[in-house]
């Protein structure tokens, strides 16, 4: 018993195999102190190869849910994986990001969409504009034509001067295509013209 107390990669088996897992706490400490990971998890596969192969599996299904967008279901499948291969760093850091994108899509879906409060949100996550209106325009993509639609009627509204068409006409479009930053500068400079 002394051996197994004294060999780290010896210790670590035992505190597997007898509930004592503390795979944050222990990927905490590895992070605090510049380690990798790598022994801990080499240890936990070596006991649990068969977990190792279903959370790979796991993994990829959640990548592929979340191409959809659908990042409610990708954390649920990522927390699966994470159950099997909790000294997985990676899919740690992928589930934080994918709850963080669900968040959105959640506040995106709203029926009370404050573009202004979401813009604002994303960009305190680093989440630029151009991946909030990508993801917009996934998740509507048939708002995202008309909105060009307008948009070009607006355009040729203020090469006709009536700026207070290509106001309402961009108005309009913004309402399809909340997340357009050069749309809506176009509209407040449409604005000063009327």
């Amino acid at each position: 018993m002394a051996k197994t107390l004294t060999t780290p990669s010896l210790r670590l088996a035992y505190d597997f195999t007898h509930g004592h897992l503390r795979a944050e706490g222990r990927l905490a400490e590895c992070a605090a102190t510049g380690q990798s990971p790598a022994p801990l998890r080499l240890v936990w596969h070596q006991i649990y190869p068969e977990k190792l192969a279903a959370a790979e599996e796991l993994a990829e299904r959640a990548v592929a849910v979340s191409r959809a967008h659908d990042y409610e279901q990708a954390c649920a499948l990522i927390g699966q994986a994470i159950d099997l291969d909790p000294l997985n760093p990676k899919l740690r850091a992928t589930r934080s990001h994918w709850e963080t994108y669900a968040e959105l899509v959640r506040a995106i879906r709203s029926e009370k969409l404050d573009p202004a409060a979401v813009i604002s949100w994303a960009a305190e996550r680093g989440i630029g504009s151009d991946q909030l209106r990508s993801l917009w325009h996934a998740l509507f993509p048939e708002r995202g034509t008309r909105a060009v639609q307008l948009a070009k009627r607006a355009a040729a509204a203020i090469w006709e001067r009536q700026p207070d068409v290509a106001v309402a006409t961009g108005c309009e479009a913004l309402q399809l295509d909340p997340f357009n930053a050069l749309l809506r500068q176009a509209v407040a400079r449409w604005r000063q013209a009327e």
